[in-house]
């Protein structure tokens, strides 16, 4: 068995005016013989409080993958989209783990508050901070993984 992994960037084509403007500069072959095809667009750019040089730094990228085409498993005609966060040189488990974390009842939710034990966040994003910090978050994984396991 063997995996191959083509990267090409997608560039506009000029004067085009109906169908799909994107073209590949390495022709039709790769999109012609892959078994899947994801597009990745870079969609929002979230930034932080800090400034360097007069700008304010990047603190995450949205992402959007979107599954173009597959001939491994039938996607029934639904485009499959799929958004998360890239933080400095990691994906961002933040979103996933206070879901996993409401479904297991470790995090739990009183209004717009986040409990986890006695420590009380005031907002989705001080909670959001927390668990996008690996080295924070250890214990709070088994204990998800824990209670999910039962």
């Amino acid at each position: 068995n063997a995996c191959i992994i083509l990267i090409n960037q997608t560039r506009q084509k000029i004067g085009l005016m109906y169908g799909d403007p994107t073209t590949t500069p390495g022709g039709k072959a790769p999109k012609y013989y892959a078994g899947q095809r994801i597009r990745l667009i870079s969609s929002s750019i979230k930034r932080g409080s800090e400034k360097t040089r007069g700008k304010r730094q990047v603190e995450s990228r949205e992402i959007i993958a979107m599954l173009i085409k597959d001939k491994t498993g039938s996607n029934e005609g639904k485009e499959a989209v799929i958004h998360y966060d890239v933080l400095e040189h990691q994906v961002a488990q933040g979103e996933d783990l206070l879901a996993a974390g409401l479904r297991t009842k470790v995090i739990k939710q009183k209004g717009r508050n986040y409990l986890i034990g006695k420590k009380q966040f005031g907002s989705k994003a001080d909670i959001l901070e927390l668990l996008n910090n690996p080295r924070k978050t250890r214990k709070l994984k088994s204990k998800i993984l824990e209670n999910a396991l039962e």
